[in-house]
């Protein structure tokens, strides 16, 4: 019963926030919602359909909540949130005319004049040594100081193409994978691993196996999450699947369901990794990834930008 009554109080939460931020947002003539925020809130209970939410996470999730409640009766909303997939959150907020709002945490980016008032975005480098591990705003409501927290990452490594070259194998892998510029297909600077492959059979799909220990040993109760950044060149959708081998384990685990790359940039974000039974499995043997359908041709339009791990806070480098 005390669940199903907190349940119901967080829905009201949940119901007159995304009210009020929907009136704002008229007010004031820019488009946003609070769906972010609350994205912001919730990303430590969750890896897709998957919960990975403990007693604590919970707990936390439910106080940035209340506060979240609390500090909105300021007026100041939340515009954005944005993670990179590479080590770069942003957030933004509008602040009404008359009201000032202290951001810790967080380094100021940019600030533009709307109805009513301003909005400013704020954006912490989580690849930068000491880079904060809390963002926190803090205003007045009513003569009362009122605050709310979100909690960032931990440190961010970037595996950059070129250090991702010669680490991939695989019985159905083209040998003319390289590293190109990265400009010639994106515009990026730096470069892309161009993964060529060869033709799948109707026995097999076209593989990429990960198998060296550079980047699997990043894989451990330590890391938050890992986003591999791609990017396609092809007009038709491609399909790719996403196996891990564990060491304990006697088959590969396919993680969720298919996922399908559209042309242009691409993510595959693997989430909820520090929480996963570590000592059943034991280590990374190795991941692979099945792309596209049977009987598909040889092709050369596949890149791989980075592969970016998050650290869980005080996960270490």
């Amino acid at each position: 019963m005390e669940a199903i009554r907190d349940g119901y109080e967080e829905y009201e939460l949940l119901y007159n926030i995304k009210e009020q931020y929907s009136n704002i947002s008229k007010q004031i003539g820019v488009d946003f919602a609070v769906d972010s925020t609350i994205e912001a809130l919730a990303k430590g209970l969750h890896s897709g359909m998957k919960v990975t939410a403990t007693t604590e996470s919970f707990a936390s999730a439910r106080a940035q909540l209340l506060s979240l409640s609390e500090f909105s009766q300021s007026g100041v909303c939340f515009t954005n949130y944005a993670d990179d997939g590479e080590g770069m959150i942003e957030y933004s907020i509008y602040v009404p005319n008359g009201t000032s709002v202290r951001v810790d945490g967080l380094t100021q980016k940019s600030e533009l004049a709307v109805t009513g008032g301003k909005v400013i975005s704020y954006y912490a480098d989580m690849k930068q040594p000491g880079a904060a591990s809390v963002a926190s705003f803090t205003t007045d409501v009513d003569g009362e100081t009122v605050s709310v927290s979100f909690n960032l990452s931990g440190a961010v490594k970037k595996f950059e193409g070129e250090q991702l070259n010669n680490l991939f194998s695989g019985s159905i892998i083209d040998a003319e994978t390289k590293l190109i510029d990265a400009i010639g297909v994106n515009g990026d600077n730096g470069k892309l691993l161009n993964v060529s492959l060869a033709a799948a059979t109707d026995m097999a799909r076209a593989r990429i196996t990960l198998m060296k220990p550079d980047v699997l040993s990043e894989f451990n109760s330590t890391t938050e999450k890992t986003v591999w950044n791609w990017y396609y060149t092809g007009k038709e959708d491609l399909s790719v699947k996403v196996y891990i081998k564990y060491k304990k384990s006697t088959y590969p685990q396919e993680l969720g369901t298919v996922i399908t790359f559209k042309e242009g940039a691409n993510s595959i974000v693997l989430d909820g990794i520090s929480k996963l039974k570590w000592d059943r499995y034991g280590e990374v043997e190795y991941i692979f990834f099945d792309i596209g359908d049977f009987n598909q041709p040889a092709r050369k339009d596949l890149y791989l930008k980075n592969i970016v791990i998050y650290k869980v806070q005080g996960g270490g480098e």
